[in-house]
């Protein structure tokens, strides 16, 4: 909205908001918790690799793949 008048600096942080609430929401929906430093690690490296190309989406899948059952046991990151 704010963008549309030149002033898109706002714009930014109401976005990334945005997404990581839905993004909680449905962590929450699914049973699975956020509070910890590596589930947020985990959130922020799946947007990431959402949100890239090619190789760097192929290396983000793997490092989200090496990083799933690490969480699960406990281990850290």
């Amino acid at each position: 909205g704010l963008g549309a008048l030149g002033i898109g600096l706002p714009d930014i942080p109401l976005f990334t908001g945005m997404i990581l609430k839905c993004i909680y929401e449905t962590a929450i929906s699914y049973g699975f918790s956020y509070d910890t430093a590596e589930e947020q690690c985990y959130i922020l490296k799946l947007i990431s690799t959402a949100l890239s190309r090619g190789d760097a989406a192929e290396s983000g899948n793997r490092s989200l793949d090496a990083m799933g059952p690490l969480i699960r046991t406990g281990t850290p990151l």
